[in-house]
């Protein structure tokens, strides 16, 4: 008796769910400004949340900038597919 598994690769990605649009923020006194953001989450077809990472590592909402970045945060699940969510944060004012 032969018995055929069929064992399906996964090929999709995880999706984000509310991906910020660039933010612009005025900067204070200092040079900087404080900015909050509602953290994207990511969602898998495999029903098992992904990893996610964020860079520049370590910020998390409300976070004090002192120039523009670029804020990316990656969901990774289990067979290895990426996805990212990217924003700006575009500081504005005299310098």
């Amino acid at each position: 008796i032969f018995l055929l598994l069929y064992i399906r690769t996964d090929v999709t990605p995880p999706v984000f769910k509310r991906c910020p649009r660039d933010i612009y923020a005025s900067i204070n006194e200092n040079s900087t400004a404080l900015v909050n953001w509602t953290q994207p989450f990511a969602l898998d077809n495999s029903n098992r949340a992904p990893q996610v990472t964020i860079t520049p590592p370590g910020i998390s909402p409300p976070h004090v900038f002192n120039e523009t970045a670029l804020v990316v945060y990656t969901a990774t699940d289990a067979s290895g597919n990426k996805k990212e969510c990217s924003f700006k944060i575009v500081l504005e004012g005299d310098s």
